[in-house]
Protein backbone atom coordinates (compact mmCIF):
# COMPACT_ATOMS: atom_id res chain seq x y z
CA UNK A 1 0.00 0.00 0.00
CA UNK A 2 1.20 3.31 -0.79
CA UNK A 3 -2.21 5.13 0.76
CA UNK A 4 -0.22 5.65 4.33
CA UNK A 5 -3.58 6.83 6.11
CA UNK A 6 -5.13 3.23 5.08
CA UNK A 7 -2.26 1.53 6.23
CA UNK A 8 -1.35 3.16 9.13
CA UNK A 9 -5.22 1.95 9.88
CA UNK A 10 -5.24 -1.33 8.77
CA UNK A 11 -1.87 -1.89 10.80
CA UNK A 12 -3.22 -0.36 13.66
CA UNK A 13 -6.30 -2.64 13.71
CA UNK A 14 -4.45 -5.98 12.74
CA UNK A 15 -1.48 -5.87 14.50
CA UNK A 16 -3.01 -7.10 17.84
CA UNK A 17 -3.95 -10.26 16.29
CA UNK A 18 -0.90 -10.47 13.35
CA UNK A 19 1.99 -9.44 12.43
CA UNK A 20 1.67 -6.88 10.15
CA UNK A 21 4.27 -5.69 7.63
CA UNK A 22 3.70 -2.56 4.97
CA UNK A 23 5.53 -2.00 1.95
CA UNK A 24 4.93 0.82 -0.55
CA UNK A 25 7.33 -0.58 -3.06
CA UNK A 26 5.84 -3.15 -5.11
CA UNK A 27 8.80 -5.03 -5.84
CA UNK A 28 9.49 -5.80 -2.14
CA UNK A 29 6.47 -8.14 -1.96
CA UNK A 30 8.42 -10.63 -3.68
CA UNK A 31 12.21 -9.63 -2.63
CA UNK A 32 11.74 -9.06 0.86
CA UNK A 33 13.40 -11.89 2.92
CA UNK A 34 11.34 -10.84 5.88
CA UNK A 35 7.98 -10.89 3.80
CA UNK A 36 8.97 -15.16 3.23
CA UNK A 37 6.09 -17.36 3.51
CA UNK A 38 3.50 -14.56 4.85
CA UNK A 39 -0.23 -16.28 5.81
CA UNK A 40 -2.03 -13.52 3.92
CA UNK A 41 -1.28 -10.50 1.25
CA UNK A 42 -3.05 -7.38 0.96
CA UNK A 43 -2.75 -5.17 -2.17
CA UNK A 44 -4.23 -1.70 -2.40
CA UNK A 45 -5.95 -0.71 -5.98
CA UNK A 46 -2.84 1.04 -6.84
CA UNK A 47 0.41 0.99 -5.42
CA UNK A 48 3.06 4.16 -7.11
CA UNK A 49 1.95 3.69 -10.26
CA UNK A 50 1.17 0.18 -10.71
CA UNK A 51 -2.53 -1.80 -10.57
CA UNK A 52 -2.93 -3.54 -7.70
CA UNK A 53 -4.42 -6.19 -10.54
CA UNK A 54 -0.74 -6.19 -12.15
CA UNK A 55 0.84 -6.99 -8.92
CA UNK A 56 -1.64 -9.90 -8.02
CA UNK A 57 -0.97 -11.35 -11.24
CA UNK A 58 2.46 -11.27 -10.67
CA UNK A 59 2.29 -13.12 -7.04
CA UNK A 60 0.16 -15.43 -8.81
CA UNK A 61 2.94 -16.23 -11.41
CA UNK A 62 5.47 -16.44 -9.03
CA UNK A 63 6.43 -20.16 -8.07
CA UNK A 64 7.67 -19.18 -4.69
CA UNK A 65 4.38 -17.18 -3.45
CA UNK A 66 1.47 -18.72 -6.13
CA UNK A 67 -0.29 -20.31 -3.10
CA UNK A 68 -0.50 -17.52 -0.85
CA UNK A 69 -3.65 -16.32 -0.43
CA UNK A 70 -4.23 -12.68 -1.82
CA UNK A 71 -6.91 -9.72 -1.21
CA UNK A 72 -7.37 -7.06 -3.55
CA UNK A 73 -8.75 -3.95 -1.95
CA UNK A 74 -11.00 -1.77 -4.83
CA UNK A 75 -12.44 1.58 -4.69
CA UNK A 76 -16.02 0.24 -7.13
CA UNK A 77 -17.80 -3.16 -6.65
CA UNK A 78 -20.13 -2.89 -9.74
CA UNK A 79 -20.37 -5.90 -11.93
CA UNK A 80 -17.84 -4.14 -15.07
CA UNK A 81 -15.32 -3.25 -12.14
CA UNK A 82 -15.54 -6.53 -10.29
CA UNK A 83 -15.00 -8.79 -13.52
CA UNK A 84 -12.50 -6.83 -14.15
CA UNK A 85 -10.64 -7.38 -11.25
CA UNK A 86 -11.37 -11.01 -10.82
CA UNK A 87 -9.05 -12.16 -13.61
CA UNK A 88 -5.04 -11.46 -12.01
CA UNK A 89 -5.95 -14.41 -9.54
CA UNK A 90 -6.82 -12.94 -6.23
CA UNK A 91 -8.67 -14.81 -3.74
CA UNK A 92 -10.86 -12.28 -2.40
CA UNK A 93 -11.73 -8.79 -4.26
CA UNK A 94 -13.02 -6.51 -1.30
CA UNK A 95 -13.87 -2.41 -1.12
CA UNK A 96 -11.52 -0.64 0.20
CA UNK A 97 -13.63 1.12 2.49
CA UNK A 98 -14.55 -2.76 3.96
CA UNK A 99 -16.09 -2.91 6.98
CA UNK A 100 -12.39 -3.87 9.52
CA UNK A 101 -14.10 -6.74 10.70
CA UNK A 102 -15.52 -8.21 7.78
CA UNK A 103 -11.94 -7.59 6.27
CA UNK A 104 -10.53 -9.90 9.19
CA UNK A 105 -12.89 -12.36 8.84
CA UNK A 106 -11.61 -12.96 5.39
CA UNK A 107 -7.99 -12.97 6.79
CA UNK A 108 -8.77 -15.75 8.86
CA UNK A 109 -11.06 -17.53 6.90
CA UNK A 110 -7.89 -18.01 4.19
CA UNK A 111 -5.58 -18.63 7.03
CA UNK A 112 -7.54 -21.58 8.27
CA UNK A 113 -8.11 -23.21 4.35
CA UNK A 114 -4.52 -22.51 3.84
CA UNK A 115 -3.71 -24.33 7.07
CA UNK A 116 -6.28 -27.20 5.93
CA UNK A 117 -4.62 -27.48 3.03
CA UNK A 118 -1.58 -28.30 4.42
CA UNK A 119 -3.40 -30.76 6.21
CA UNK A 120 -4.38 -32.62 3.02
CA UNK A 121 -1.14 -32.52 1.87
CA UNK A 122 0.52 -33.95 4.87
CA UNK A 123 -2.31 -36.71 4.97
CA UNK A 124 -0.81 -37.37 1.17
CA UNK A 125 2.70 -37.19 2.37
CA UNK A 126 2.18 -39.68 4.97
CA UNK A 127 0.00 -42.19 2.19
CA UNK A 128 3.22 -41.90 0.35
CA UNK A 129 5.84 -42.92 3.14
CA UNK A 130 5.53 -46.57 2.92
CA UNK A 131 6.24 -46.76 -0.73
CA UNK A 132 8.40 -43.87 -0.91
CA UNK A 133 10.92 -44.14 1.37
CA UNK A 134 12.09 -47.66 2.67
CA UNK A 135 15.27 -48.13 3.80
CA UNK A 136 16.84 -51.51 3.91
CA UNK A 137 17.48 -52.51 7.31
CA UNK A 138 18.93 -56.15 8.22
CA UNK A 139 21.31 -55.16 11.43
CA UNK A 140 18.38 -56.32 13.73
CA UNK A 141 14.96 -55.37 15.48
CA UNK A 142 16.23 -52.59 17.12
CA UNK A 143 17.80 -50.89 14.46
CA UNK A 144 14.25 -51.45 12.72
CA UNK A 145 12.88 -49.71 15.54
CA UNK A 146 15.32 -47.18 15.61
CA UNK A 147 13.90 -46.00 11.68
CA UNK A 148 10.77 -46.66 12.42
CA UNK A 149 11.16 -44.19 15.37
CA UNK A 150 12.82 -41.51 13.26
CA UNK A 151 10.44 -41.65 10.84
CA UNK A 152 7.91 -41.12 12.72
CA UNK A 153 9.20 -37.77 14.52
CA UNK A 154 10.18 -36.55 10.83
CA UNK A 155 6.44 -37.57 9.61
CA UNK A 156 5.03 -35.30 12.67
CA UNK A 157 7.32 -32.73 12.31
CA UNK A 158 7.68 -32.87 8.65
CA UNK A 159 6.34 -28.94 8.03
CA UNK A 160 8.67 -27.43 10.70
CA UNK A 161 11.96 -25.69 9.85
CA UNK A 162 13.28 -25.13 12.48
CA UNK A 163 13.24 -29.13 13.33
CA UNK A 164 16.68 -29.78 13.71
CA UNK A 165 19.24 -33.01 14.07
CA UNK A 166 19.72 -31.71 17.47
CA UNK A 167 15.95 -31.66 17.84
CA UNK A 168 15.26 -35.41 16.24
CA UNK A 169 18.15 -36.66 18.64
CA UNK A 170 16.15 -35.43 21.92
CA UNK A 171 13.33 -36.95 20.35
CA UNK A 172 14.51 -40.07 20.06
CA UNK A 173 16.52 -39.85 23.51
CA UNK A 174 20.56 -40.09 22.26
CA UNK A 175 23.28 -38.19 21.93
CA UNK A 176 23.94 -36.34 18.90
CA UNK A 177 27.20 -38.34 18.62
CA UNK A 178 25.84 -41.48 19.25
CA UNK A 179 22.86 -40.54 17.05
CA UNK A 180 25.00 -40.11 14.43
CA UNK A 181 27.39 -43.14 14.83
CA UNK A 182 24.04 -45.07 14.57
CA UNK A 183 22.37 -44.17 11.95
CA UNK A 184 25.48 -43.71 9.80
CA UNK A 185 26.57 -47.32 10.70
CA UNK A 186 22.18 -48.48 9.73
CA UNK A 187 21.65 -46.50 6.64
CA UNK A 188 24.98 -45.72 5.55
CA UNK A 189 24.25 -41.94 5.37
CA UNK A 190 24.60 -39.08 8.09
CA UNK A 191 21.13 -37.81 10.13
CA UNK A 192 21.81 -34.60 7.98
CA UNK A 193 21.32 -36.27 4.52
CA UNK A 194 19.43 -38.95 5.74
CA UNK A 195 16.40 -36.16 6.35
CA UNK A 196 17.02 -34.58 3.47
CA UNK A 197 16.91 -38.15 1.30
CA UNK A 198 13.73 -38.40 3.22
CA UNK A 199 12.14 -35.20 2.30
CA UNK A 200 13.43 -35.27 -1.02
CA UNK A 201 11.62 -38.54 -1.51
CA UNK A 202 8.27 -37.32 -0.52
CA UNK A 203 8.93 -33.96 -2.81
CA UNK A 204 9.90 -36.47 -5.98
CA UNK A 205 6.22 -38.38 -4.81
CA UNK A 206 4.49 -35.46 -4.96
CA UNK A 207 5.31 -33.50 -7.81
CA UNK A 208 5.40 -36.77 -10.06
CA UNK A 209 1.23 -36.74 -8.74
CA UNK A 210 0.67 -33.73 -10.36
CA UNK A 211 -1.43 -32.18 -7.43
CA UNK A 212 0.47 -29.99 -5.86
CA UNK A 213 2.79 -26.96 -6.95
CA UNK A 214 6.25 -26.51 -6.10
CA UNK A 215 5.26 -23.58 -3.27
CA UNK A 216 2.73 -25.87 -1.14
CA UNK A 217 5.16 -28.84 -1.80
CA UNK A 218 7.86 -26.60 -0.16
CA UNK A 219 5.56 -25.57 2.23
CA UNK A 220 4.78 -29.17 3.42
CA UNK A 221 8.26 -30.09 3.47
CA UNK A 222 9.39 -27.08 5.72
CA UNK A 223 11.26 -25.24 3.46
CA UNK A 224 11.42 -21.02 4.03
CA UNK A 225 10.58 -20.57 0.37
CA UNK A 226 9.99 -22.37 -3.30
CA UNK A 227 13.05 -21.25 -4.37
CA UNK A 228 15.46 -22.52 -1.83
CA UNK A 229 13.43 -25.85 -1.84
CA UNK A 230 14.26 -25.99 -6.15
CA UNK A 231 18.12 -25.35 -4.94
CA UNK A 232 17.89 -28.21 -2.55
CA UNK A 233 15.70 -30.49 -5.42
CA UNK A 234 18.39 -30.03 -7.81
CA UNK A 235 21.15 -30.33 -5.64
CA UNK A 236 19.95 -33.59 -4.78
CA UNK A 237 18.63 -34.90 -8.29
CA UNK A 238 20.62 -33.18 -10.40
CA UNK A 239 17.62 -31.62 -12.32
CA UNK A 240 14.79 -28.40 -11.21
CA UNK A 241 11.82 -29.65 -9.63
CA UNK A 242 10.01 -27.61 -12.87
CA UNK A 243 12.39 -29.92 -15.14
CA UNK A 244 11.50 -32.96 -13.33
CA UNK A 245 7.85 -32.59 -14.07
CA UNK A 246 8.01 -31.20 -17.38
CA UNK A 247 10.92 -33.77 -19.07
CA UNK A 248 11.16 -36.80 -16.73
CA UNK A 249 7.26 -36.96 -16.30
CA UNK A 250 6.49 -35.76 -19.72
Amino acid sequence: MADTELSGYLHERFSKNFQVSVFDNPELVCSSPTQRNPDVIIVDETVNGIYGSELCSEIKADTCMCNIPVILLISLCDSESYLAHIGCGADKVELRMINVCKLKADIIALINHRAAQKERLKEFAAATLPANHSEKVSQGDSDAILIDKIQKCLEKNLSSEKYTVEMLCADIGMSRTAFYNRVKFIVGKSPTNYILSYKMGIAKTMLASRQYNVSEIATLLGYCDAKYFGKKFKEFYGISPMQYVRDVMG
